[in-house]
């Protein structure tokens, strides 16, 4: 994550890559309410509600934990 931002009613995670073919799998791992983009992910404050800023960590800690599954699995994949 290059960025965290609130735009409006949304907390924007800008990242300095492009997602790419991860899109489906973040989906899953951030739910429905998360709007996956290409260099981007958008979550809505009503979805972060009532304590947006636990939330937020929260969906952080899932990019974290996804981030090291595909580490580990191009590592286990010799890549």
């Amino acid at each position: 994550v290059q960025s965290v931002m609130r735009e409006n009613e949304r907390i924007v995670l800008r990242f300095g890559a492009q997602i790419g073919g991860a899109r489906p799998a973040l989906q899953r791992q951030l739910g429905n309410g998360a709007e996956i983009g290409n260099t981007q992910i958008r979550l809505p404050l009503s979805a972060l509600a009532p304590d947006w800023e636990r939330g937020l960590e929260q969906a952080l800690e899932r990019l974290a934990d996804f981030a090291e599954r595909m580490l580990a699995a191009g590592e286990a994949g010799g890549g």
